[in-house]
């Protein structure tokens, strides 16, 4: 515990607290297999090329876990479709994600031509969550967001990825905060 110093064990009573060591399951590598599920905690979260969504978690400490949603589906290496959503918890619409995109030349012999994926990215955060007598000034009214990205994978392998990507993006500035 943070103010005791001790181990806290009143979690693990009953069997459910062993289940709070599992922080995810996950199905599928992203980007390399054509289906990719992770739910539970969110830590170093992508989508697309980074460009709106990079490094994200949801998760600020272990005390206050959430659990989100993150998927990368991809069909025939051709077209896909990858997403998130951070938090079920449903007294708010928190952080939705969306990204729909295209592998047109996936088809080509040419090795890193090939890679080519043209992504649009669509991004809505209402987060209605009140902290005491608190609520986020910044979501209150919801923010949105929308991406256009294009890049390329120069490099990948299992312990590396290099990528050169273009990026468009706009921030949905009608909220009374900004």
């Amino acid at each position: 515990g943070l103010e005791d110093k001790k181990i806290r064990t009143e979690m693990f009573k009953d069997g459910v607290g062993v289940a709070r060591l599992i922080t995810y399951i996950r199905y599928g590598v992203q980007k390399r297999d054509p289906v990719y599920v992770k739910v539970g905690q969110l830590d170093n979260t992508m989508i697309g090329f980074g460009g709106l969504i990079n490094h994200y978690t949801h998760t600020t400490s272990f005390e206050n876990r959430k659990l989100g949603l993150h998927h990368d589906v991809n069909f025939k290496s051709l077209f896909g479709i990858e997403g998130m959503y951070s938090d079920f918890k449903m007294s708010s619409f928190n952080l939705f994600a969306i990204r729909p995109y295209v592998r047109p030349l996936s088809r080509l012999s040419i090795p890193i031509i090939k890679t080519t994926e043209i992504g649009v990215t669509f991004i809505k955060d209402s987060d209605q969550t009140v902290t005491g007598s608190r609520q986020y000034s910044l979501t209150k009214d919801g923010i949105g967001a929308f991406g256009l990205d294009m890049g390329i994978t120069l490099l990948n392998v299992p312990f590396i990825q290099i990528d050169f990507f273009a990026n468009y993006s706009r921030l949905n500035t009608a909220s009374q905060a900004l």
